[in-house]
């Protein structure tokens, strides 16, 4: 039974279903204040600035996909290994572009 559970595909859901947990559970209340900052460009128009918090939900929310990454390692569940793999590439290539846009 432990063989069905051995696929890429199951890798890509831990992959993005852990990190929004975390993040909801743990962070989405302690960065509500930077979220409400807007600023005026000199066009007059009015943005919000990216959260300051970005380099700490990098970490945060990346780091414990990493550890899962080598939990199945261990467990020698290559396919879904490979699948977290993927997308912690993935959304740590997101937030990187992120932060160099902002």
């Amino acid at each position: 039974m432990l063989e069905k559970i051995d696929k890429v595909v199951i890798g890509l859901i831990v992959g993005l279903a852990l990190p929004m947990i975390l993040y909801y559970v743990f962070y989405a209340e302690s960065i509500k204040a930077y979220a409400d900052i807007y600023f005026i460009t000199k066009s007059g128009e009015i943005k919000m600035a990216l959260p300051a918090a970005l380099p700490v939900l990098l970490t945060r929310i990346i780091f414990p996909n990493a550890l899962i990454f080598f939990l199945f390692i261990w467990l020698n569940r290559l396919k879904v290994a490979k699948g977290l793999l993927i997308i912690t590439a993935v959304l740590t290539a997101f937030l990187v572009i992120l932060e160099v846009a902002y």
